[in-house]
């Protein structure tokens, strides 16, 4: 019975792996949001090619960097509430509302993951 408990968490423990890369995915969307956008984010500013990306841009946002700004903070803010409502549901239904550190460390595990991997080449 106990071995069959611990398998559980470990396969519970994946499954947060995994909506930590999931919610990575999430974020490279945003940014490639603020990309289109024209929002050029400060950490890539200074890389030659972002600026010969084939990509159209739908415009920029409002009038100066305070839109710009408003704009990056909004995204950021949608982004973390719908993380958190994503975690909160994981927990809900894989483990019955209850919250263990190890899953929390598993998903910001899995977002780090890609975001050092997989996102450098997105980005």
């Amino acid at each position: 019975m106990q071995f069959i408990v611990i398998l559980y968490q470990l396969q519970i423990t994946l499954y947060a792996l995994l909506l930590g890369l999931f919610l990575g995915v999430l974020y490279d969307v945003l940014r490639i949001t603020r990309m289109l956008a024209g929002i050029t984010p400060v950490h890539v500013a200074h890389i030659s090619w972002i600026g010969r990306l084939p990509i159209r841009r739908i415009g920029k946002i409002g009038k100066g960097p305070v839109s710009e700004l408003i704009f990056v903070h909004l995204l950021d803010i949608v982004y973390g509430l719908s993380a958190g409502v994503c975690f909160c549901i994981f927990l809900y239904a894989l483990n019955n509302g209850r919250f263990r550190w190890y899953l929390l460390l598993g998903c910001v595990l899995g977002f780090f993951a890609y975001y050092y991997s997989v996102g450098r080449l997105v980005l």
